[in-house]
């Protein structure tokens, strides 16, 4: 399955898991996200003019396994456009 990205989470196979399954980048208790790194740079991608691009860690939500993706944002975060995922299966 191609790796998908849905109101913050990515949708994606979990190597560990062998099933699509969701990775999630935050508690389900609200506690915080994981974490990420922020790289602000205008830059465009696909022809598009973004300010910056976000690596975020995101977790499996079965077995726990890490996770993280690149996107390509502007002002909202859960309207970012995924570039990459890791892992891949």
């Amino acid at each position: 399955m191609e790796p998908v990205f849905v109101e913050g989470n990515i949708r994606a196979d979990c190597p560990d898991c062998g099933v699509p399954i969701t990775f999630e980048y935050r508690n389900p208790d609200g506690s915080g996200e994981f974490g990420s790194v922020i790289i602000n740079s205008q830059h465009n991608y696909n022809g598009v003019g973004y300010p910056r691009i976000i690596h975020k860690l995101m977790r499996c939500t079965v077995c726990n396994r890490p996770g993280v993706a690149k996107l390509h944002v502007g002002n909202q975060y859960q309207q970012g456009v995924l570039e990459s995922f890791w892992p891949t299966s």
